[in-house]
């Protein structure tokens, strides 16, 4: 009987283990097509958001070249609030183009006085930098335009 009862735990030990390894055989397999659905989901959101990327930069850069014209008609008009004869001033603000990520940046107006940032770019229209000197007095007037906003409280 001893012997007996020896055998069917065995058998049941054997059983539970063949099973075990079923059922981790089968978690094994249903990790690993978890991951492989994961990784084809993260692969299609990541060309859905490259798509969505291509689609708003090219909206945004025909947007820029249509607005072109309008933003340098205003640079020229500053131009001449700031003395400039009206051809020279076209001139200059047709040296403007838009932002691309290989120009390089102006130096900062931060924490400059206005007659410094008046030298800045009296420096840049004297070297016949222009689009510098276009860069820098759109960072004043930005600027200019932020600190009437904050004196006004909006």
């Amino acid at each position: 009987m001893t012997q007996l009862r020896l055998v069917f735990a065995a058998v049941l030990v054997a059983a539970a283990g063949s099973a075990f390894a079923q059922q981790a055989g089968r978690s094994a397999q249903q990790v690993d097509q978890w991951q492989q659905d994961f990784a084809k989901d993260q692969q299609r959101t990541n060309a859905q958001d490259a798509r969505e990327w291509e689609h708003s930069y090219d909206r945004l850069s025909r947007k820029r070249i249509t607005e072109l014209p309008k933003i340098r008609q205003h640079l020229a008009e500053a131009w001449q609030h700031f003395g400039m004869k009206p051809d020279a001033a076209k001139v200059v603000a047709d040296a403007y183009v838009v932002e691309q990520p290989n120009l390089a940046a102006p130096p900062s107006i931060k924490g400059k006085t206005d007659a410094e940032v008046a030298s800045m770019m009296q420096d840049a229209l004297t070297k016949k930098q222009y689009l510098r000197a276009d860069q820098l007095l759109i960072q004043y007037e930005r600027h200019r335009l932020h600190l009437a906003q904050a004196s006004r409280g909006d």
